[in-house]
């Protein structure tokens, strides 16, 4: 239907102009009394009359009707142009008959923005954004009796709040759109039933500028956050598990802890189910490991298990080997070596001892006549290194490694003596010269 009333407005005649002095006119109002005199037809009153009632029918269309009774139990309805929920712009050509149902109030007329089609019925749709209001209409006896405009209603409503928001097509929702509050703290919060103060939140920190997560968005009290994976930047923090990421750290930073040992404050190491370096798995060089009696070992080479090398002695004290400066004897001699702490005090404990027999002081050759056995008159033979020129012993408890050193000519011969893997002995420097007589 074009955009025309129902019916179309008409100049009336100067004896209803005349009729109509003092009368009332479409909109409710009253004319003036309009009873002038004249000679000719119409008189200036009548043609008064008539233009302010064709103008006033025209305004009463425009200002009210866009529902009309056009005959029985049929309305009318002019154009309506109306925008939809998703922001998309609607004309509604009109309707130049739509039949009521008879003998009922309160029927609902209304355009179904689905369809853009008009509908009715006893009441308006739940949803507003499915529906455009036009009248409340009432009829009886085949005729509409009464045309209430929803003219108002369309004007004033309201979007719907946002409890009843439960889902957007759009890729992004800004707060304070219209940057009335930019610049102070903002909050989403979520209610938990009770009191406003308990409300949890997430807060924009202007002053901060972070994000903060409350339990109680009055007191700021601070939320905890349970996330998979932390990521900053583009860089994994935290993973899965937790843990730190390995990316996470930087290996050409200098990490500092405590102030020179003044505060209780350290890197601590956890220690491991079993004593010794790692006898399994893949481990690489610059690795460190503390053994179950908090024994610090470094690896110095990659492998399964890899190259570990006790660091030091982390019990009571560093120990040393001391060998007997001169021994002499008949073939086989008796060569003795003590573990000693760094008094000079004996020190009994068992020790891994790597000996050897050499034909000069700096061990750079094997002995030409002399042997040592795998049978020491006390401690523990382990294995050779090299057979009968060097070998890897334990002391006994005393600390004690006793050895027979054989020749096969009269001679001398060097003994040499270093820590072993597992060893805390620290300084083997102490070379033993034993002669045979």
């Amino acid at each position: 239907m074009a955009r025309t009333a129902p019916y179309t407005p008409t100049l009336i005649s100067t004896a209803a102009a005349s009729s109509l002095s003092g009368g009332t006119h479409a909109g409710g109002g009253k004319y003036e009394n309009g009873a002038l005199t004249g000679a000719t037809s119409p008189t200036k009153g009548e043609y008064g009359i008539q233009q302010a009632r064709l103008m006033q029918d025209r305004l009463w269309f425009i200002a009210n009707p866009f529902v009309e009774s056009v005959g029985g139990l049929n309305v009318g309805v002019t154009e309506v142009r109306y925008r939809k929920a998703d922001g998309t712009r609607v004309k509604f050509t009109g309707s130049a008959s739509f039949a009521m149902t008879d003998n009922t109030s309160n029927q609902y007329l209304y355009i179904e923005t689905a369809t853009n089609t008009l509908a009715k019925n006893t009441a308006w749709p739940g949803t507003e954004s499915d529906y455009v209001p036009l009248a409340e209409i009432d009829t009886a006896s085949g005729a509409v009796t009464e045309i209430r405009p929803a003219l108002g209603d369309l004007m004033l409503r309201l979007p719907p709040t946002i409890g009843t928001l439960t889902g957007v097509d759009g890729t992004s929702i800004t707060i304070d759109q219209d940057n009335a509050g930019a610049g102070v703290d903002q909050q989403v919060r979520f209610n938990r039933g009770s009191t406003d103060a308990e409300d949890a939140a997430i807060l924009w920190d202007e002053a901060n500028d972070r994000f903060v997560l409350v339990t109680q968005h009055t007191t700021l009290t601070a939320a905890p956050l349970k996330v998979a994976a932390l990521i900053i930047g583009a860089t994994t923090v935290l993973n899965s598990s937790g843990k730190l990421a390995a990316a996470a750290i930087d290996t050409s930073a200098l990490y500092v802890f405590g102030a020179n040992g003044a505060t209780a404050v350290g890197a601590k190491l956890t220690a491991a189910g079993s004593s010794g370096a790692p006898s399994s798995g893949a481990h690489t060089k610059g690795e460190l490991h503390i053994d179950s009696g908090g024994v610090l070992y470094v690896c110095t080479a990659d492998g399964s298990p890899g190259t570990w090398y006790r660091a030091a002695n982390q019990t009571t004290s560093v120990y040393v080997v001391s060998i007997g400066d001169a021994t002499s004897g008949s073939s086989p001699v008796n060569c003795t070596l003590q573990v000693k702490d760094l008094a000079g005090a004996n020190v009994a404990q068992v020790e891994y001892i790597e000996v050897s027999v050499n034909q000069d002081s700096d061990g750079a050759a094997d002995a030409t006549d002399a042997t040592i056995d795998n049978s020491p008159v006390t401690g523990t033979f382990v294995r050779w290194v090299t057979s009968g020129k060097r070998g890897i012993y334990k002391t006994d408890a005393s600390g004690t490694l006793t050895l027979d050193v054989a020749f096969t000519t009269p001679g001398s011969c060097y003994v040499l003596a270093r820590a072993a893997a597992r060893s805390r002995c620290l300084d083997c420097s102490d070379i033993g010269i034993v002669t045979k007589s």
